[in-house]
């Protein structure tokens, strides 16, 4: 099941590395984003780039200007580099623990 992103919603960046092989000639940017740093999502959606479909979002904290490579401005960050921040850690577990059944 995948994550949904609302826009408003904090999350919490899991991955700050680069991936894929190096382009000549060009520098690819996070643009600051930072494994471990809390941040609040301005956009979410669908998004197609080098003919790749993915979840992606946009964050309050980060404008990232255009893209130098594929001239695209504000290019969304995959949203899998981020996990929900929930207001309390342990509300995942307790809620599947409240599906479990009763065994007597």
């Amino acid at each position: 099941m995948a994550i949904q992103f609302e826009p408003g919603q904090l999350v919490e960046c899991i991955n700050d590395r680069l991936r894929g092989k190096p382009i000549p000639n060009v520098t690819l940017v996070l643009n600051g984003l930072t494994r471990g740093r809390i941040y609040t999502v301005r956009w979410s959606g669908s998004y197609t780039h080098e003919g790749k479909t993915y979840k992606a979002i946009r964050l309050q904290e980060i404008f990232r200007g255009r893209d130098s490579y594929s001239g695209v401005d504000d290019l969304p960050y995959d949203a899998r580099r981020f996990r929900p921040v929930l207001p309390d850690r342990l509300a995942a577990f307790r809620a599947m623990l409240e599906r479990l059944p009763v065994v007597a």
